[in-house]
């Protein structure tokens, strides 16, 4: 008994030096402050705002199966800033933070000054999971504050900081690749957003990666 105790005792001051060795992570305490305002915002929806349209929405099917790969940002999104967090350098991981948070940043101040959302979801006759899903999906998210697409920039924001990896396999990076390409044509699949949501959330972060490359990571030690 006494071996495990002490088993326990070096486990947990391996993870003690390991998060000293790594305090740079206190930039995800960003995480709560977002997913508060970011409640707020659909707590207190506005009364009027902005229709995002694009003629080519209405040529876009709605596929219910593609709930799987949108669903699956909700374990793509977290994995990522794990992986980066505790096997890659500081320099990477504060990049995808630097991408993916600065990105909400400016989406949230996207929907405070310029209120905006869709009119773009159709009826779902279908009763398949997929469908219930969606329908689920809908009754908890607005069709508010969604230009530029929060989903589609922290996809591309992870693309992007993959992309630097090279140490890592391409048909590993590649997987990656795809991964965030499908979860990007979900969005437009289920109707969650407009082809101008997709758009801007992806040359949001294509800038921010700019920004990253031309000036900040210089500055990281």
């Amino acid at each position: 008994m006494r071996g495990r105790g002490l088993f326990r005792e070096r486990r947990s001051q391996d993870w003690r030096s390991l998060l000293r060795a790594r305090r740079y992570g206190a930039v995800l305490l960003y995480i709560p402050a977002y997913l508060l305002c970011f409640g707020l915002l659909e707590r207190f929806p506005q009364a009027e705002f902005h229709l995002i349209r694009c003629p080519l929405d209405r040529l876009i099917p709605t596929i219910p199966a593609f709930f799987l790969p949108y669903a699956f940002w909700w374990f793509f999104f977290p994995a990522s800033i794990f992986y980066f967090y505790f096997f890659e350098k500081k320099k990477d991981f504060l990049k995808l933070c630097f991408l993916i948070f600065t990105g909400y940043t400016v989406c949230l101040l996207c929907y405070v000054l310029y209120p905006n959302g869709i009119d773009i979801r159709e009826p779902l006759p279908g009763r398949d999971l997929c469908s219930r899903a969606i329908l689920l999906l809908r009754r908890i998210d607005t069709p508010q504050h969604v230009c530029p697409s929060m989903h589609v920039s922290s996809t591309a924001a992870i693309c992007f900081s993959v992309r630097d990896l090279r140490h890592v396999p391409a048909r590993q990076r590649e997987a990656v690749y795809l991964s965030g390409i499908l979860i990007v044509l979900s969005t437009l699949f289920i109707k969650q957003h407009s082809i101008v949501d997709v758009v801007w959330g992806v040359l949001l972060s294509l800038l921010l990666d700019l920004l990253w490359e031309g000036f900040l990571e210089k500055k990281i030690h």
